[in-house]
């Protein structure tokens, strides 16, 4: 059994690089809520939010933020821990033209079935210089997002709608398609002054069929500030179903 861990807290990261193991498959993703006896209700703010200027914020500043794996892998259930490092944002090309860069690094370790698993990946982001994202590589994927994402700069609880389209190669020679991916975004209320906002992403085979969904949590407050939440993953064609905790 193989497995990986790729990482990036960017909001608009195009492979929603989600921090979760990977063992001989791909992961999906599906945004899951907290809760608890004595969690306050929910708090719809009256608040707008400027995801657009949440994105290049959070794509900017670099970040070391430790998290926590569980769920199951083929029944087994999985358990784990590790730290995500997203590092400074420098010059570079993508598709051929002048773009930003950015590489987040993850390490740590994982159980399933009483077996220890190291942790240990990385991953590359891209934008234009106006930090609109372009692409993204792993050690398994290249991505290339279609024409130019739309970002809200008012956003408000209730909100949702789609931010880009993608096609998923193997790698940047682009000669081995896996597949597409849309991402979408949608605002939920938290409290008066801040919301949850969730950034999801429908995998699909070369073929169409609907094979994974990621999709990462975060709350965005009034300054358009982003703290990760949570992810969680769930893979149609392998059994895999994670939860990543900040």
């Amino acid at each position: 059994m193989t497995q990986s861990l790729t990482g990036g807290p960017n909001i608009m990261n195009t492979q929603h690089k989600t921090l979760l193991v990977s063992f001989s498959c791909a992961l999906t993703l599906t945004a899951c809520g907290g809760g608890g006896g004595n969690t306050p209700a929910p708090v719809a703010s009256d608040a707008s939010f400027n995801l657009q200027s949440a994105q290049r914020s959070e794509f900017v500043t670099p970040s070391v933020r430790n998290f926590s794996v569980s769920g199951t892998s083929n029944g087994f259930a999985v358990t784990g821990s590790g730290i995500e490092t997203a590092g400074s944002v420098t010059a570079g090309t993508f598709e051929g033209t002048a773009a930003l860069q950015r590489t987040t690094t993850v390490s740590g370790s994982v159980v399933v079935n009483g077996i220890t698993l190291p942790l240990a990946s990385s991953a590359t982001d891209w934008t234009d210089t106006n930090y609109v994202p372009k692409g993204s590589a792993s050690t398994s994927e290249y991505t290339v997002i279609q024409g130019t994402p739309t970002i809200p700069t008012a956003a408000r609880v209730g909100d949702l709608g789609t931010l880009f389209t993608a096609t998923r190669y193997a790698d940047s020679t682009r000669t081995g398609l896996i597949g597409t991916m849309r991402t979408t975004y949608s605002l939920a209320a938290d409290t008066a002054t801040t919301a949850l906002v969730s950034v999801t992403s429908l995998y699909y085979s070369a073929s169409g069929a609907h094979t994974r969904t990621v999709s990462r949590q975060y709350r965005i407050n009034t300054s358009n500030q982003l703290t990760p939440v949570l992810v969680s993953d769930v893979d149609f064609t392998s059994n895999l179903n994670l939860l990543l905790q900040y």
